[in-house]
């Protein structure tokens, strides 16, 4: 028989209790109300276009990393070696680049793969990298590549969440608490441009929330003074 001449199954209607049930689960009340209230604060002379705007913003998927890439670059001195950080996520369905950190990462390695105990010689990298103070180019590549290993963890986590990030880099062996403060910053960053807010409010609600759970994440140096050593300089 001709499938075309059969006739379409179509489906039944929602019941009212479904439906009821699906608005609450998805909150879509406030998320239509507080579109409508931003499209009238704004004046929008487009309301339609404001609030598919403001709907696409909304998405769950808004912030979810596809990839994280380190790139061993030439800063913008042109003359030292920097590691860039790049995040991609999906943003207003298109995958798209949130963030290029370029940073020099302070390079200390750990004591127990550092030193021999008998002939207390070390077989790390250098703390200072060249004479120069710049870090060594095969050191960069080693940073480069625990960002790359870092990337299997934190694809498909929003880089808003911070606490996520947070765990997933726990399962990244080898990753220092600087490289791991940089790679949280990145985080942050690509977070607050997907929100679009100033850095410093994303950042203080992760210290609020650090603090309230007597918790610091990521672990600190001990000869840290508890602060992260790194340089982080906007891209050109």
């Amino acid at each position: 028989s001709d499938p075309a001449a059969m006739p379409s199954k179509r489906r039944l209607p929602p019941s009212s209790a479904w439906i009821q049930r699906y608005l609450q689960e998805h909150d879509i009340g406030n998320i239509i109300s507080d579109g409508i209230n931003e499209a009238v604060a704004s004046r929008a002379s487009d309301p339609a276009a404001s609030l598919a705007s403001f709907f696409t913003k909304r998405s769950k998927r808004n912030g979810e990393i596809l990839e994280v890439r380190g790139i061993p670059v030439l800063g913008d001195d042109l003359k030292t070696m920097v590691l860039q950080i790049v995040i991609k996520c999906f943003y207003n369905d298109t995958i798209r680049s949130v963030l290029r950190l370029n940073c020099i990462p302070h390079l200390r390695p750990k004591a127990s793969e550092s030193m021999d105990e008998d002939e207390g010689i070390d077989q790390g990298g250098s703390e200072e990298g060249d004479a120069d103070g710049s870090p060594r180019d095969e050191d960069l590549t080693l940073c480069a590549q625990l960002v790359n290993q870092a990337s299997d963890q934190l694809t498909g986590i929003r880089c808003q969440d911070l606490t996520g990030a947070d765990k997933a880099l726990n399962e990244v062996h080898g990753l220092s608490c600087d490289l791991r403060a940089l790679l949280t910053l990145a985080m942050a960053g690509a977070g607050a441009a997907i929100v679009e807010e100033p850095l410093f409010l994303l950042v203080a609600r992760r210290a609020a929330a650090l603090a309230a759970a007597s918790v610091v994440g990521g672990g600190v140096d001990p000869n840290s003074n508890g602060l992260p050593h790194f340089a982080a300089f906007p891209p050109a």
